[in-house]
């Protein structure tokens, strides 16, 4: 019974091959130096690998540009607003008004967003032939190696902005990952050199775009007002030649219907001289009654001549002739005084002396016909003294074409701090750790497999 109970107590053997527990404690102390130089091992042969593969990363600072560096790019027009009658002449610019106005912040976003470009790293890292080492049998296998190899470099290029703001742009940062410490740098300076100096070019553009839009628009608005000031002029030589024609024309009339007036009243004044002298002659009276010839001579004259008054709305003379029907007969006069008057309206050879304002309206005639108002405006040979605003026009023109935007002094962003090529590269601790750790278990399976090599050459010598 008792040696029953002992054979329960004992454990019972491992079967062949099986390991117990105390077995695989035993086994991994005895293989401690197998683990820890397993460990060591994969630690040195992951860090010899991490040192074949190591990398380097650059980093430039920015900073937004002053106010100072960007104001060149902001050009004011030079005209000055026209004011009065008529039309204006100016139809946009204006003393204070910008033709171009770029803010420090609009520019550094345009250079954050260029710098970024893909097409402008491809280009530096060509002009840098970084990318020049792709060897390739054919044509599109060579341009597709390069495509990858782009790829994987953009991918270590990144942009970090410290700006707790989103919206306000302030200090930010490139960054480039590579295996080249100094052509990293390079690249970085030289991307932002290339970015800063796309975007001024472009600003440049833009200003010179609007300037030459707006010197063809003055241009344009100057032989416009021209070309109106002439036929404004053109229509108004007209309006007053058809003016000047009428009124020739009505002031001859005159003149002609007061001569043609003036002879037919010579006419009556002889028939009735004529009839005076005839009563005279038979009544005898050779002498003027006393105290009458004077009168009736005046009232005689006055009846032939009329009197002249010009009308207010054209100023050409009439006549208005007042007749008393209460004169004193004219063989009064007698018979002498008769024949005298009678001989001297026969022997006139023109009536215009006694034509009352006759010389008036020749004189008149004379004025409309030389009219200096309608031969300055023939004679003019130039509108633009006349044309209001013109001159300022003018003198933005000039003042525009005369622009010349610096080439220093202009900035798109401040380099805080260019890239230096990095002096160590990066280590991967994160690679370190899992290279230990696979060493270690090699070193435990390791230090198990000689426990169990063991443990079958002792069963079998015990067998």
């Amino acid at each position: 019974m008792e040696k029953r109970s002992d054979q329960l107590l004992t454990p019972a053997a491992p079967e062949y091959g099986e390991m117990s527990l105390s077995d695989i404690v035993d086994g991994l102390q005895r293989g401690r130096k197998l683990i820890v130089s397993g460990a060591i091992l994969g630690g040195i042969i992951t860090a010899l690998f991490l040192n074949s593969q190591r990398n380097y990363i650059a980093e430039a600072q920015f900073l937004p540009p002053s106010a100072a560096e960007v104001e060149p790019l902001n050009i004011r027009s030079a005209s000055i607003p026209v004011t009065g009658p008529g039309v204006p002449l100016r139809a946009t610019g204006g003393r204070g008004e910008l033709l171009s106005n770029f803010a420090p912040e609009e520019v550094y976003g345009q250079f954050l967003l260029t710098v970024q470009s893909h097409s402008l790293h491809r280009r530096v890292l060509e002009e840098q032939g970084i990318l020049a080492g792709v060897i390739a049998e054919t044509v599109a296998e060579g341009r597709e190696a390069l495509d990858e190899s782009f790829r994987e470099w953009e991918s270590d290029f990144s942009l970090q902005s410290d700006s707790p703001d989103p919206d306000v742009l302030g200090f930010v940062r490139i960054s480039q990952r590579g295996k080249d410490a100094a052509a990293i740098a390079l690249f970085l300076n030289r991307v932002a050199e290339l970015a800063e100096q796309q975007v001024l070019d472009n600003l440049k553009r833009v200003v010179f775009t609007r300037v030459l839009d707006r010197r063809s628009e003055i241009e344009t608005i100057l032989v416009n007002e021209r070309a109106r000031a002439a036929s404004v002029r053109a229509d108004e030589i007209l309006r007053m030649e058809e003016s000047q024609a009428i009124d020739v024309s009505h002031l001859r009339s005159l003149i002609e219907v007061r001569q043609r007036q003036m002879e037919v009243r010579n006419i009556d004044q002889v028939a009735r001289l004529k009839e005076a002298l005839a009563i005279a002659e038979a009544a005898g009276m050779e002498d003027p009654l006393p105290g009458l010839s004077g009168t009736t001579s005046l009232i005689a004259l006055d009846g032939i001549a009329g009197n002249a008054r010009s009308t207010p709305s054209s100023g050409a003379v009439v006549s208005r002739t007042k007749v008393d029907i209460n004169a004193t007969p004219l063989f009064f006069r007698g018979t002498k005084m008769l024949k005298a008057e009678l001989e001297a309206i026969q022997k006139r050879t023109s009536s215009d002396p006694f034509v009352e304002d006759l010389r008036l309206l020749e004189e008149q005639l004379q004025q409309v016909l030389a009219n200096p108002e309608l031969e300055a405006l023939r004679n003019r040979g130039s509108d633009d003294p006349f044309i209001q605003g013109l001159r300022e026009l003018e003198v933005e023109g000039q003042t525009l074409a005369a622009i010349k935007l610096p080439d220093e002094g202009l900035a798109a962003m401040i380099f805080d701090q260019k890239a230096l090529p990095p002096g160590s590269p990066l280590i991967g601790w994160s690679y370190l750790l899992p290279g230990i750790l696979l060493g270690l278990a090699i070193g435990v399976i390791l230090a198990l497999l000689q426990r169990v090599l063991y443990l079958q050459r002792r069963n079998r010598s015990a067998a």
